[in-house]
């Protein structure tokens, strides 16, 4: 049973009245614990599908399934409920909040659970512990590098344990050496974890970690 399977998806936009089609007839199985990498040219579609697993974007053509739950049958309190403990998010630019330390950063989710303290002491001194950041805990994100605050922004979408990573462009801002680091540390999330992962990028770097590779052409998706 895959955890995620896209079914004939579609998504279009209206843009100065006129219809477009941005992604059709989307069919995509990707197991538990996989790298899936996506590529394609900006604007091709790549963060819309994202959106769209990630239960961001209800308003497609086809089904979408996570954890064997259609996302389409949730009421909007459930979807974010959904997403809240089922998917993490990592972006390009990171969406730390400057006026949080990088602890208060982390724990943000829990905002939205019934975690009781002694287990949220638990799960961020075990993430900074995991990313290497424990001594950076009470520091502020305008202080941190571009690969800290990446690191601080996995451990933040790790923070309810989900079952899936959607990442967008999470090397796009940061060197060579810095990617790298940050691409061993998926590796290991993957193995300790068993986490799955979704990686929409146009760097060929990340694909050489992924299990499987995709591009969007012509609206469609193909396996590379």
């Amino acid at each position: 049973m895959p955890l995620i399977e896209l079914i004939e998806v579609g998504k279009s936009y209206l843009i100065d009245g006129v219809k477009k089609l941005i992604i059709d007839g989307v069919n995509l199985s990707i197991a538990r614990g996989s790298i899936v990498a996506i590529i394609g040219p900006s604007g091709s579609g790549k963060s819309t599908l994202l959106n769209i697993i990630g239960g961001l974007d209800s308003t497609f053509d086809g089904e979408a399934v996570v954890e064997n739950v259609k996302l389409k049958d949730l009421s909007d309190v459930e979807l974010s409920r959904f997403r809240n403990e089922k998917i993490g998010f990592i972006f390009q630019h990171f969406n730390l909040l400057d006026h949080l330390n990088c602890r208060e950063n982390v724990i943000l989710p829990s905002y939205f659970s019934r975690l009781n303290p002694k287990e949220i002491e638990k799960r961020v001194n075990y993430l900074f512990d995991k990313v290497q950041l424990t001594h950076k805990m009470r520091q502020y994100p305008p202080t941190l590098s571009g690969g800290e605050k990446q690191r601080v922004a996995i451990a933040r979408a790790l923070f309810m344990n989900p079952s899936v990573l959607l990442c967008d462009e999470p090397t796009g801002d940061l060197d060579d050496v810095t990617a790298s680091t940050i691409l061993d540390l998926f590796l290991s999330i993957r193995k300790d974890m068993n986490v799955t992962f979704v990686i929409v990028t146009h760097e060929e770097r990340i694909t050489k970690i992924a299990d499987e590779i995709y591009m969007i052409k012509e609206r469609r998706l193909v396996r590379i």
